[in-house]
């Protein structure tokens, strides 16, 4: 029997957004600093002050939930939960003032959850992650930007061009 997967949205037209994966290099730039069987931690071996941390961590999930109700749920509820977790620093000089230093944390996550479903496959779960990358720019006639300045205000429903889709 042949399988054939398809997704709930209509087109899946790929815009140019101007976020490119950085080589991050976790095996030859980072030092193991925790090695336990649901998280692994590296540290950055060339970070000044120890200003950035990456953790890969997974863990058994008993039902995996979504808001979406399924008419064909499948029969796996029993899954699986991954997420890479990046650490750092941002360190805020003055060149006014030499004495001014700030040091502010960002932490960023991505998190997947699905079923242990032999029919998931990592070109699956890479056309996810890029529906959400896109899902964190706007749709805009004028070019592609990202909605981290709204999201940074608590401005969390999109518009497009100053057009809210509610109205």
């Amino acid at each position: 029997m042949a399988l054939v997967k398809t997704w709930g949205y209509g087109s899946d037209a790929a815009a140019d957004t101007p976020i490119t994966p950085s080589s991050v290099n976790p095996v030859s730039a980072y030092s193991l600093i925790q090695d336990e069987p649901t998280e692994c931690r590296l540290s950055h071996q060339q970070a000044v002050d120890n200003r950035e941390m990456i953790s890969y961590q997974c863990k058994d999930v008993g039902n995996v939930g979504t808001y979406l109700k399924s008419v064909h749920p499948s029969p796996v509820k029993e899954g699986v939960q991954y997420t890479v977790r990046l650490d750092e620093q941002l360190k805020i000089t003055s060149t006014d003032d030499p004495t001014y230093a700030e040091t502010v944390p960002v932490v960023a996550m991505l998190v997947i959850r699905h079923p242990k479903n032999g029919n998931i496959s990592v070109s699956d779960i890479e056309t996810v992650l890029k529906r959400l990358i896109g899902a964190s720019y706007k749709e805009d006639t004028t070019g592609i930007s990202s909605r981290f300045g709204d999201l940074m205000q608590s401005a969390l429903r999109p518009v497009t061009d100053g057009i809210d889709p509610a109205s």
